[in-house]
């Protein structure tokens, strides 16, 4: 097993498990790979942390018995991954093929509905608004009701 960080042309940056790479003497590139994942770096602005989380780089392909080419065209750097980027990879593969993902969804939906609940109730509080047993009619000044 060959895995492989790509930087391409379009700015992206993926890991991959490299099947087979192209003859020398070939005039069409491609890379044949599977399980690609595309890195994406987040930067919160208030901490200054940087978080990394993987995406599929191409939706409905992330199965393993599904593979896809490369154009080495479009490839500006490779790289072999650290170990670092080697677990979390390997980790983010077994969970999406593991029955354990659907726990680690269901925690990531109860999260979101936590997050969103929140940010409502901060809303709620910040412009006097309340979606609960109250009239859902927002007063703006004037003594104007708008509907």
């Amino acid at each position: 097993m060959e895995i492989k960080q790509f930087k391409l042309s379009s700015g992206e940056e993926i890991v991959c498990e490299v099947i087979e790479w192209p003859d020398v003497d070939e005039d069409e590139a491609d890379i044949v790979v599977r399980n690609i994942y595309k890195i994406i770096a987040i930067d919160q602005t208030v901490s200054g942390n940087r978080y990394y989380t993987f995406k599929p780089w191409m939706v409905f392909q992330d199965e393993p018995d599904m593979f896809q080419t490369i154009n080495m065209n479009h490839i500006i750097g490779e790289a072999n991954p650290s170990q670092k980027l080697l677990e979390q990879y390997f980790t983010m593969i077994k969970g999406e093929l593991s029955e354990d993902s659907e726990a680690a969804r269901a925690e990531l939906e109860k999260k979101l509905a936590d997050y969103i609940n929140n940010l409502r109730q901060m809303v709620s509080e910040q412009v006097g608004y309340s979606d609960s047993g109250e009239e859902n009619v927002i007063k703006f000044p004037g003594g104007r009701t708008i509907h």
